[in-house]
């Protein structure tokens, strides 16, 4: 029976390489999805995004901002 089967499968597996050489890692991809994918957030989900560190104002930047609002509040 065991013979039967491997050669059943041994030609079943030629006949893809030739059809599709692809065919194998296709099949590999496929069997490695899971079965179904849950639609909403978990908590156990591995976090992948860090948030950005707040950036600060330069000394440059906030020396012009303080300027040109110094300019604007004068009245001519």
């Amino acid at each position: 029976m065991g013979l039967i089967v491997g050669g059943v499968g041994q030609s079943f597996l030629r006949f893809l390489a030739k059809h599709d050489p692809q065919s194998f890692g296709v099949v590999r991809r496929h069997w490695s999805q899971q079965s179904v994918y849950l639609g909403g957030a978990s908590a156990y989900a591995p976090v992948k995004y860090k948030a950005p560190k707040e950036q600060t104002q330069s000394a440059a930047s906030g020396g012009v901002l303080r300027a040109l609002s110094k300019l604007m509040r004068k009245k001519k």
